[in-house]
């Protein structure tokens, strides 16, 4: 769920940092499993050659090397071959005279000259702890901490861990990014939320060529942030967040709640056209279309139920995207029947007005008839 990736250049000051952030994490209450892909190296021998001393004895750094690494690891100088296999013949010296730092200090590394030269007199040995691993991202060294996220959301999470790595201060050079399912979920929902935008601006060009006109489309659009409207108080109230499930609600909802203004819009035009009058024709419409409308919102939400409801395995994942098309389908249908025939109202005598005023003999039955 949450990945901090520190970066950096010096592996012992990313390592002392990455140590740092992860007891910084550690105390925060919402995370559990704090790990680190920083763990402790194996210790190693580091022989450090003094190339001068080397070169008034006559050797080379190489030299010396070659020689320490045919006595530690063996040379093969040649294969004993049998039937179809080869097997290595390796060279090197017994396992007693190489099993500690000590023997390997007293390595003659000019063999057969007459003055014999230990490893000690030509080099500096340390023995230090060695990386354990060296993990790159983006082609920098990188260190990773991981955490689980226990009794909070990903975003209040993410907001603490931000909150905190400000605190540290990081010095120049190294930074930080944060990923994990929070980066994730946060790439998702932008592009659900482009295909939300796309789904309305998708759906108003329908009702465009349909209606021939642009103000009846816009006034079925009202019907969908009204439908949001009721939805965002449910999702409080039930204690689930803007996921990718309730978007998805949304984008078919979209779809949905502008049916029912639809069938009351596209009727009452019908009345307008058969010369009734826009109160008449506004009132007919809402009383032929009552039932049809509810008939399509209540079956719709009966076979929504139950997977609002939770019945049946795996079913919790879709749940929020069921809580959302039913509450919001529910709001939406009850506010498209009082809403939808008052807007229409005003905007056809405001679109009456304007004609008359530049045309007195329109009347509003050729206003409803060309609208």
């Amino acid at each position: 769920p949450i990945e901090v990736v520190l970066k950096g250049d010096d592996l012992p000051a990313l390592h002392r940092l990455g140590r740092e952030v992860r007891t910084h994490l550690e105390a925060l209450p919402m995370l559990v499993d704090v790990e680190s892909s920083i763990h402790p190296g194996h210790p190693e021998v580091g022989i450090r050659f003094d190339r001068d001393r080397l070169a008034r004895l006559g050797l080379t750094a190489q030299d010396a090397a070659e020689r320490v690494k045919a006595a530690i690891l063996g040379k093969v100088p040649t294969r004993f071959r049998e039937e179809e296999q080869r097997i290595d013949i390796r060279v090197q010296l017994v396992e007693s005279d190489r099993r500690t730092v000590d023997d390997l200090i007293r390595l003659v590394v000019n063999p057969g000259q007459a003055v014999p030269v230990t490893l000690s007199d030509v080099s500096t040995i340390e023995i230090r702890e060695g990386p354990s691993e060296i993990r790159r991202v983006g082609g920098a060294r990188a260190a990773v901490i991981s955490a689980s996220v226990r009794g909070s959301d990903l975003k209040s999470a993410d907001t603490a861990i931000r909150g905190v790595l400000a605190g540290m201060g990081l010095t120049e050079g190294y930074d930080y990014t944060i990923s994990g399912q929070y980066r994730e979920m946060e790439g998702s929902l932008a592009s659900l939320r482009s295909a939300l935008l796309l789904a309305i601006f998708l759906v108003y060009v329908v009702m465009a060529s349909q209606f021939e006109s642009l103000r009846h489309p816009l006034l079925i659009l009202v019907t969908i942030p009204l439908a949001m409207a009721g939805v965002v108080p449910i999702l409080w109230g039930a204690g689930m967040p803007l996921s990718v499930m309730v978007f998805l609600g949304l984008i078919v909802l979209t779809g949905i709640v502008v049916n029912n203004s639809i069938v009351l819009v596209d009727y009452t035009n019908q009345m307008l056209r058969s010369g009734k009058g826009l109160d008449e024709s506004v009132t007919e419409a809402a009383r032929a279309r009552l039932r049809p409308i509810l008939m399509t919102s209540i079956t719709t939400i009966m076979a929504l139920l139950p997977m609002a409801l939770g019945v049946g395995e795996g079913v919790e994942i879709r749940r929020p995207m069921a809580v959302t098309v039913i509450f919001g389908l529910a709001f939406a249908t009850l506010v498209t029947l009082i809403v939808i025939p008052v807007l229409y109202r005003l905007v056809t005598r405001a679109a009456s007005t304007s004609s008359s005023t530049s045309d007195p003999s329109s009347k509003v039955e050729g206003i409803g008839t060309n609208l």
